[in-house]
């Protein structure tokens, strides 16, 4: 299942909570600044590699990354089920296949 974050506002947040500078954070990535930078201002999308070890290090940091993605199903379901209260139903789509949550959101958005 691919899944998709917010890389802009996760880096932002390593940087801001682990007090890392950009340059820190490049050596960390085994990047250069420059492109740290060009993430941190949304004029660049990391590559897989760079993807896999900014979660990485996100959770070396003890970020949570979960609170950085962006995956349109989730975040339809999640604005559905807060306004009727049914966080039940959130932990179970969270378990779900990426085929499951596709024909589960069909479902929902016929109704």
């Amino acid at each position: 299942m691919s899944m998709r974050y917010d890389w802009t506002a996760l880096i932002r947040d390593i940087q801001d909570k682990s007090l890392m500078t950009q340059a820190e954070i490049a050596d960390r990535l085994n990047i250069n600044q420059q492109t740290v930078s060009k993430i941190m201002n949304a004029h660049l999308n990391p590559g897989i590699k760079r993807k896999s070890d900014l979660l990485e290090l996100a959770a070396k940091e003890g970020i949570d990354v979960e609170t950085y993605r962006t995956d349109l199903a989730l975040r339809k379901l999640e604005s559905f089920i807060k306004d009727r209260k049914g966080r039940e139903l959130i932990e179970s789509y969270l378990q779900m296949s990426a085929a499951d949550r596709k024909r589960f959101i069909k479902y929902a958005e016929k109704l």
